[in-house]
């Protein structure tokens, strides 16, 4: 049997993207894919010359410095990729409907907290202390640093205690506490079920940009 440092389940963009960045730091990786041909849901199709991606619809960590911006670069594809930010007002509106309430969340981490304690000035406390714990997880979460991608993260004690739970010794306001477990639907687990570690590493670069994103014209030829 031949022996790997590290093997990769899965080979969809996520697991393509992990496995080349731990292979470009010297890693002997094994990519483990159940289907017949590799790309999960980045599956393609062209109509009239036009490529068609299935598999994407927004992202967060897009700006500059943030994780996929400096996974396009060591990828060396960051010039085929176009992001399209999503600044203008109402791009990203949350609608109560039996409350009748609704919430403009503003581009930006700095705008939203701002905006946050703006529409819940009672929760002002709890809204700071939700992203300050949020930003400390992700700068202590080793491989969210592509310089250090290839060593093993040391699990932290919020990586054993659900969304619920933090939001339950924060936030009082229901309204609040769905919007900010809203990212969930990301990842399709609910927040009684997602850790908050896992939550905050997900939801911290959708929080200071979400974009979309363009094939530039010239990978078209």
């Amino acid at each position: 049997m031949k022996k790997y440092d590290n093997i990769v389940v899965g080979s969809g963009i996520s697991g393509l993207t992990l496995a080349l960045i731990l292979g470009l730091n010297g890693r002997k990786v094994l990519l483990i894919e159940k289907a017949p041909q590799i790309g999960g849901s980045l599956a393609r199709f062209w109509r009239k010359g036009l490529p068609f991606d299935t598999g994407f619809h927004f992202t967060g960590a897009f700006s500059e410095g943030g994780l996929l911006c400096d996974m396009l670069k060591v990828l060396g594809i960051e010039e085929e990729i176009e992001p399209v930010f999503l600044k203008e007002e109402g791009s990203m509106r949350f609608v109560y409907k039996k409350e009748g309430e609704v919430y403009d969340l503003p581009y930006g981490l700095d705008n939203l907290i701002a905006k946050l304690k703006e529409y819940f000035p009672s929760e002002e406390k709890g809204i700071t202390k939700y992203f300050e714990m949020m930003e400390r997880i992700c700068n202590n979460t080793v491989t969210m640093d592509l310089r250090k991608i290839s060593l093993a993260p040391e699990p932290i004690d919020e990586d054993f205690v659900s969304v619920d739970e933090v939001l339950d010794g924060l936030i009082k306001n229901q309204s609040l506490r769905g919007l900010l477990s809203a990212y969930c639907m990301c990842y399709g687990t609910m927040p009684a079920e997602a850790s908050f570690a896992n939550h905050s590493r997900v939801s911290l670069g959708l929080y200071q940009s979400v974009a979309y994103s363009g094939t530039c014209p010239h990978s078209f030829r």
